[in-house]
Order: C-alpha cells, then structure tokens, then sequence
C-alpha cells in the first residue's frame, strides 16, 4: 500500500544505473569520497598503508577489458593515490590490538 509499485522503481534503478555506468560522477565527488573513506577507514583502526596498496591493485587490474567502464567513470587509480598521499593516517589502535582489547571487556 502506497509505494511506488516494482514496476516503478525497477525503471528508476535501471536508469539510474545507466546513467552512473555511462557518465559517472564528478571527479570531485569521488576524491572527496576517497578521503572521506580515507579517514572513516583510519578512524576505524585500518593501516592507510592497506588503502594505498588497494588503490595500487586496482591500478594494476584497470588495464583488463573487463575494467572498462570503472576507468570510464572514475579517475585513475593512479590519480586517486596522488591525491591521497598528502593525507596522513596515525591509527592508535591497529585492528588486531583493537580486537585483542575488545575481547579483554
């Protein structure tokens, strides 16, 4: 009762999605995201070191044909490692210590 219908959004998700693979979003948007989940992922005990060798994985992936559309619709994986290298992580707590903590309460 008084949804939209699945007939509805089912076209809105299919062009949405269209729309996202085809034009993707603002360069800006996504180095914002990258530092956004930069420092979410510090906060949260990750070693920047591992976001940095993620960003380098998918650089080297990238040049598969089957990566296409994320180089179509997002910077470089490479651009992406530039722009975060100034940003620096100081996680006090690495993971393994956080849980090892955790499991002492």
């Amino acid at each position: 009762g008084g949804g939209m219908g699945d007939e509805l959004a089912r076209k809105i998700s299919q062009k949405a999605m269209e729309v996202l693979l085809s034009k993707g979003l603002a360069k800006k948007d996504e180095f914002a995201s990258d530092e956004k989940g930069f420092i979410t992922a510090c906060r949260a005990g990750y070693s920047s070191a591992a976001y940095f060798e993620f960003l380098k994985k998918m650089d080297q992936i990238t040049s598969s044909p089957g990566m296409a559309v994320l180089v179509k619709t997002h910077p470089q994986p490479a651009t992406r490692l530039k722009e975060l290298q100034s940003e620096s992580c100081k996680a006090s707590v690495l993971l393994p210590e956080r849980y090892r903590e955790a499991l002492k309460r």
